[in-house]
């Protein structure tokens, strides 16, 4: 017969088995069959009672242990959803502009303006927004749709996704955030077509285009003239220098070092972020050049006349313009001396491809996109260099290690050359080994 229980976490008799009933972590009553270690059952009550205790203590650890991680995970979450409120979207700016992967890049204020961006349209659209953890997938969606409605190329689109996937994955832990609502927003096929390098043959007759009779410069009454001897100075220094069209624009005699034979200058697109000067030997060719037009002057605008139209603040307040890319249709100079010599500054969009664009702003329509123009020659320099073996880092030091065309051109493999190098290198792995003898078959 079974003995009868009279209390919780008591050994009795059941069905010829010792057993004891406890209470487990949950509250509820439980039976468990006793054995020793090897299996074997208890003979009498005694011994029932003291294989019970050993697996009673067990089970009380187990239900101690789950009960502190139990615990600790409550705390968890309460410190989490403390740091949740704690955390508020003014809170995000600082740490995006003291983060150290961040401050000593070239983009620190782009970044900024970004977040910026966001931040203000949250402020418009969802005022109740505080914290980052109330920002969710939808918004994201929601401000990127509006973001690329603006008229960007994808390119520039796919930047401030890139930027808003970073700053959130910055301010996670500190956010108390388990996701990333920029996560699921897809970045853009790049549908833009970059400047080619200007083609060797064309060099040239571009050159030489400048002194042909039959080629002039353009003129309108609202820009200062230029001449044509100032064009061919330009496209001689950007050929030379790959520098980019504002730097050889702007270009003093202050800079240029003809004892020392080199040209020293800080360029404008990096200047704000202190990224230091750039040191640009000088080709036998662009030195005879700067010096057959040198007139002896210690300082002052190399080509005076494009530099003045370039930074013609009169015509920009007349005009009411604040453009930050206007610069005197100097690009526009170049690409009709291109166009004079045969090269095509640019690939013009279908009617179909024009369409989504005609109703938008001036500034936002599409515009075809460019082919040929100044940057050409950048592209050409960078191009050349890679050519010919030129260490990426001497390249990097004439014309700044911030430019994409570096990237370019320096990351494309070449398999027949890359095969030559190892073979040169191969003693410095096997030293003066002969070569290993074929193999002779026992057959």
């Amino acid at each position: 017969m079974n003995q009868t229980r009279n209390s919780l976490n008591t050994v009795y008799l059941r069905r010829g088995k010792w057993v004891v009933e406890y209470i487990d972590f949950e509250g509820k009553q439980k039976v468990r069959t006793i054995k020793d270690e090897n299996g074997n059952y208890p003979s009498n009550k005694l011994q029932a009672k003291r294989l019970s205790e050993q697996t009673l203590i067990g089970i009380r650890s187990m239900q101690n242990l789950r009960s502190e991680q139990e615990f600790l995970n409550r705390v968890a979450e309460r410190e989490q959803l403390i740091q949740r409120i704690k955390f508020t979207l003014d809170d995000v700016l600082p740490m995006i502009m003291s983060n150290p992967k961040l401050k000593n890049g070239t983009r620190l204020q782009h970044r900024q303006y970004q977040w910026e961006k966001f931040y203000n349209w949250l402020k418009e659209h969802y005022p109740r927004i505080k914290t980052p953890h109330e920002i969710t997938p939808l918004m994201a969606q929601q401000f990127s749709s509006e973001l690329y409605a603006e008229g960007m190329a994808n390119s520039t689109y796919n930047d401030y996704i890139t930027s808003f996937r970073m700053f959130f994955k910055m301010i996670m832990l500190y956010a108390g955030l388990t996701s990333n609502p920029f996560a699921s927003v897809e970045r853009l096929p790049k549908n833009t077509i970059s400047h080619k390098p200007i083609p060797r043959e064309f060099i040239p007759k571009i050159i030489t285009a400048c002194d042909d009779p039959n080629f002039h410069v353009l003129e309108t009454r609202r820009l200062a003239s230029i001449t044509k001897s100032e064009l061919k100075t330009l496209i001689i220094v950007g050929l030379c220098t790959g520098m980019r069209l504002k730097d050889c624009a702007l270009l003093d005699w202050s800079s240029v070092n003809f004892e020392d034979n080199y040209i020293k200058t800080v360029a404008y697109k990096t200047r704000k972020y202190h990224k230091g000067y750039l040191w640009i030997p000088m080709m036998p060719y662009l030195r005879e050049h700067l010096l057959g037009i040198y007139g002896w002057k210690e300082d002052g605008s190399v080509m005076p006349n494009i530099a003045h139209r370039y930074i013609d603040e009169e015509r920009k307040q007349l005009l009411g313009q604040s453009i930050k890319s206007d610069n005197g249709n100097m690009s526009g100079e170049v690409k009709n001396l291109l166009k004079f010599v045969g090269l095509p500054v640019s690939v013009r969009l279908t009617d179909a491809e024009k369409a989504d664009g005609t109703s938008k702003p001036i500034g936002q329509r599409k515009k075809s996109p460019n082919l040929y123009g100044f940057h050409s020659f950048r592209h050409f320099f960078v191009s050349t260099c890679a050519e010919n073996n030129v260490p990426m880092a001497y390249v990097e030091a004439i014309i700044g290690n911030d430019s994409g065309v570096i990237k370019q051109y320096y990351t494309h493999i070449n398999p027949d050359e890359m095969m030559r190098s190892i073979t040169r290198i191969e003693s410095k792995f096997i030293g003066t080994l002969s070569a290993p003898q074929a193999a002779i078959s026992a057959g």
